[in-house]
């Protein structure tokens, strides 16, 4: 795989090329060896990290993706104006994934109506439907604390991210910073003495009228208990 290619990476003649490429291949080796498949929100998200503390300009872009005619909402990166997609699949072989992405189409609009979802084929297959909601959800901004600190309760992905948080290190001398969120997860007041999910253990609200609403508005459907697979 060419990470100087599209939609790979960019050509290391570009601003700060050197360093994406090493970056992102070091990402899709490490979405390998810990079996993070198809997790395009949460590699995104640890990627936007990596980047912003490398001082490299990244715009995370969460809209579609047409393979052959079947439009996918999927999440990927714009670095310099290139569309840079680290995605690691596990069940497409090498060669065909490769020929798939080279040959999608990316926009940046998400149109419901036209959208591939998931089907009986991906459920039996372990793949859950995808949820524009919970993306939207994941990819603002201002919740990126929150998801960073709930993929520690996936066992894959916090390998991932803290193998990705040593590479850095070791490689450019870079501290990715610590995941702190100090702020009720309904309402953002400020505190530390704050009532805890029982599931996950994480998420944190001053009350339990905010807890109650935070469940019955989304948290309920990305909590994850500890250690899961």
């Amino acid at each position: 795989m060419n990470f100087n290619k599209f939609p790979f990476g960019l050509p290391e003649k570009e601003r700060d090329g050197i360093q994406v490429t090493r970056i992102l291949r070091r990402s899709f080796e490490l979405q390998a060896q810990n079996n993070v498949s198809n997790a395009c929100g949460f590699v995104n998200i640890i990627l936007m990290r990596c980047f912003e503390a490398s001082e490299i300009e990244v715009q995370s872009v969460y809209g579609t993706v047409d393979l052959c005619g079947l439009q996918m909402p999927h999440v990927w990166l714009r670095i310099h104006d290139h569309i840079v997609d680290n995605t690691y699949c596990e069940d497409i072989p090498t060669d065909m994934f490769i020929m798939m992405k080279e040959g999608a189409k990316y926009g940046d609009e998400i149109r419901e109506s036209q959208l591939y979802l998931g089907d009986q084929v991906t459920q039996n297959a372990g793949i859950d439907d995808h949820n524009i909601r919970i993306f939207q959800w994941m990819l603002r901004p201002e919740n990126s604390q929150k998801c960073l600190h709930l993929l520690k309760n996936k066992i894959q992905l916090r390998r991932y991210f803290e193998e990705m948080c040593i590479f850095m290190k070791k490689q450019f001398g870079i501290d990715i910073p610590e995941v702190t969120y100090k702020k009720c997860w309904a309402c953002e007041k400020i505190g530390d003495d704050f009532k805890v999910c029982g599931k996950c253990k994480i998420a944190k609200y001053c009350s339990r009228n905010c807890q109650r609403n935070d469940w019955k508005q989304l948290h309920k459907e990305i909590c994850l208990a500890p250690n899961s697979w």
